[in-house]
Order: structure tokens, then sequence, then C-alpha cells
């Protein structure tokens, strides 16, 4: 299945005010204005041990309030877990 092509259609056919994005692995319907930290905010408990990729990049977490999300985005969120 093409994805982006997929969300191409969907905004041209139907503008819901929302957009899908891959996020771990599954799709999601997103605001379509979400920023990265939106994103973190809302599918993480607690952001401070938070790693973020957006489409194979590394954002780093400064940045995050300032990245905005597309249709069609990939990301990624990994928490780090302590333990031994």
């Amino acid at each position: 299945m093409n994805f982006p092509f997929i969300a191409f259609l969907n905004y041209l056919f139907y503008d819901s005010g929302t957009m899908d994005i891959t996020l771990n692995g599954q799709i999601r319907s997103v605001p379509k204005d979400s920023s990265l930290q939106a994103l973190a905010e809302q599918y993480a408990k607690d952001t401070t041990r938070v790693v973020a990729e957006l489409d194979g990049a590394i954002i780093t977490r400064d940045a995050w309030s300032r990245t905005a999300l597309k249709a069609g985005s990939k990301v990624e969120l990994v928490t780090f877990v302590g333990g031994g």
C-alpha cells in the first residue's frame, strides 16, 4: 500500500482538519497543525526520557515545538527506561 499517495488523495478529496501520520509503526490521525511537541505530550507519559525521530532524523528536544508534522510523516517516539 502506498501510504503517501493515500494521504495525498485524502488531502485532495476529504479535508477533515486532520491528517494521517505513522507513529511507532501505527497510523494515527492528528490535527493538521500538530507539532512534534504536541504529539509527544499526547502519547508519552513523561517526555523527559523520550527521543523523537521524524522521517529518519533525530529531532532535538528544543526544536519539538517548532517542528510541524505533515501528512504521511513517520514518527518514532522512543522512551528510555532504566534498569539493571
